[in-house]
């Protein structure tokens, strides 16, 4: 007690029995504490704080260790949105933009679901994108030539449709699915945006059908490419 007992003299050996130490100290010590060597000493690294599901890297250039945000190992950014209300179609054959206005979740707060009805994800890499649209009006048996797209930045990225002209026959009621994904490369500023047409062989009015199994959009960041 009060006493210090100074080892490591030139040519001294310092021998402990198996499991004859409780404790080691090299600073304010805590559960999930790491120990590294800096070069000269040991030198210890304190657990994550909050959040705590950080890991544990050795950056480029780095001369120790230390805990980051594992936003690489993520899908985020990522969102689902849906459709609330049935969505009148202004033109024939004219793409509309889909206004999915209720999200199921988003991660990082990067769709928008009320003004441009858009995900901005602000965060470089790639992406999966997937899209879902049911259609119908208000004549029935009077639809030709339904259209789904992708536009990116303002541009159709990529889009499907039916065959060109092709009358589609249905009861009142009923409508027309179409499905439509792909793998985007996104950087800091491109944006995404669903777009649908319905082109009419009456005047009728026509529509995107509401609901969480209707007429959906979502998109998630890949993990690793």
């Amino acid at each position: 007690t009060s006493t210090t007992i100074n080892v490591g003299d030139s040519g001294d050996t310092l021998a402990l029995a198996v499991d004859d130490v409780t404790g080691f100290n090299v600073g304010s010590d805590a559960a999930g504490d790491v120990l590294y060597n800096d070069g000269t000493d040991y030198t210890r690294l304190a657990k994550p704080g909050t959040p705590a599901d950080e890991v544990l890297t050795f950056a480029t250039g780095a001369t120790a260790p230390s805990w980051v945000a594992p936003a690489s190992a993520t899908n985020a950014p990522a969102f689902a949105a849906y459709l609330s209300a049935d969505q009148t179609i202004a033109s024939s054959n004219t793409y509309t933009k889909v206004l999915c206005n209720t999200e199921i979740f988003d991660s990082d707060s990067k769709y928008d679901n009320s003004t441009n009805y858009r995900f901005l994800p602000q965060t470089a890499g790639k992406y999966y994108v997937t899209c879902h649209i049911q259609m119908y009006n208000s004549l029935g048996d009077n639809m030709s030539d339904m259209q789904i797209a992708i536009y990116k930045n303002g541009v159709k990225f990529k889009d499907a449709r039916t065959v060109n002209g092709n009358h589609v026959y249905y009861s009142p009621g009923q409508v027309f699915p179409l499905n439509l994904s792909a793998i985007m490369d996104l950087n800091t500023t491109d944006y995404i945006e669903m777009w649908g047409a319905q082109e009419e062989i009456a005047a009728s009015t026509k529509y995107f059908t509401a609901g969480t199994l209707a007429t959906s959009f979502s998109a998630y960041k890949l993990i690793g490419i």
